[in-house]
């Protein structure tokens, strides 16, 4: 057995004991995993902050780091089962390929991933996959709602291009991400992939927070059709509204 997977078994053991807490003697005794590789794995998990030790009672109990990480997926979780509807009714309105996102970490994740139901072309977006922040629509409304900290942090990193349309440069994308707070919404343009329009509006909650990010993509030769642009922003800028709705947000 690896020490990846007995850390997840004193985890699990510790966690359905969090009450009261596991003493060394009884995890041991649990899992039956030699004296010297427990003691080991205990040892990183509390450097780790995953459990902490206390040494009153000599037992362990999960963290808050864990809390928070079973906090962050619960939410999230809830969060696309409560959005899911307007995605499609999104997707069913517009015969686009309709996504939600939210940012992890210095990228975007995708949460729900609906299809056009006669596209051609077909994105590589789905659930749980990475996207990134610098050159996707969806990723410039989450960057121009983060912190200035996060934001700057993103922004002086590697801005990799992935066609021949990415902006690499951080002015001009400073200035989009400027635009992004006036208009409602942001736009890219075979930035990420090749053939692909996308728009994006933020979703917020009830603490007026921007917690996540929707998204219609088109292929160029739909953008073209007149009129077609400004239904799509029209349109995702609305569902956006309405999902906000959904978590709370009260514009006033």
């Amino acid at each position: 057995m690896s020490s990846l997977s007995r850390g997840l078994e004193i985890l699990e053991f510790v966690a359905s004991n969090q009450a009261k807490g596991v003493a060394y003697p009884q995890i041991l005794s649990y899992t039956g995993f030699p004296a010297s590789s427990c003691f080991r794995v205990l040892k990183e998990l509390t450097e780790l902050n995953y459990l902490n030790f206390d040494e009153e009672t000599r037992k362990y109990h999960v963290s808050m780091k864990m809390a928070g990480i079973g906090a962050s997926v619960t939410r999230e979780n809830n969060m696309s089962k409560l959005l899911h509807p307007y995605l499609e009714k999104l997707r069913e309105e517009s015969n686009k390929t309709c996504n939600l996102g939210v940012m992890n970490k210095d990228s975007g994740m995708f949460l729900d991933v609906l299809y056009s139901h006669n596209n051609a072309i077909k994105l590589l977006s789905q659930v749980g996959a990475p996207f990134p922040l610098h050159c996707t629509a969806m990723g410039k409304v989450l960057l121009a709602h983060t912190t200035q900290m996060k934001r700057d942090k993103i922004l002086s990193g590697e801005l990799r291009p992935l066609t021949d349309r990415t902006i690499t440069q951080r002015s001009i994308l400073e200035k989009q991400l400027a635009q992004v707070l006036i208009d409602g919404y942001a736009s890219e343009h075979e930035e990420s992939t090749r053939g692909i329009h996308c728009f994006s509006a933020p979703i917020f909650d009830y603490q007026k927070v921007n917690v996540a990010a929707v998204s219609m993509a088109c292929p160029y030769f739909e953008f073209e059709i007149p009129g077609e642009p400004e239904r799509i922003i029209a349109l995702v800028k609305r569902y956006a509204a309405e999902m906000s709705e959904a978590l709370g947000y009260q514009a006033n």
